[in-house]
């Protein structure tokens, strides 16, 4: 994340960290959720704020897990960028690349 933010106040256009940082972190948040409630068993699905304070925040932690993986770009998507901008991986071919939207 310092590592985004140093690049950007110095200017500088962003490779594909931001695309690495979303992709892992969203993998991990929705993995990390689902075992949460899995540990939980019938009673993460209870929220109850007096037995469990942060039980609402691990309710909606999961339930928008999947959600997050998508807003901001697909996996799929994360991985062509990653893909074409670190690894230089020749790009998918485009027949609508530098077309105007109106003129598709």
């Amino acid at each position: 994340m310092s590592r985004m933010l140093t690049v950007l106040a110095q200017g500088k256009d962003l490779g594909s960290e931001a695309s690495i940082l979303k992709l892992m972190s969203c993998q991990l948040n929705q993995e990390l959720s689902a075992y949460t409630m899995e540990l939980f068993e019938e009673n993460g699905a209870v929220v109850d704020a007096e037995t469990h304070p942060l039980m609402q925040e691990l309710f909606d932690a999961y339930l928008w897990a999947p959600g997050l993986r998508i807003a901001g770009g697909a996996d799929e998507i994360l991985m062509n960028i990653i893909g074409e901008r670190t690894l230089g991986l020749p790009s998918e071919p485009r027949l609508d690349k530098g077309k105007a939207f109106k003129d598709l």
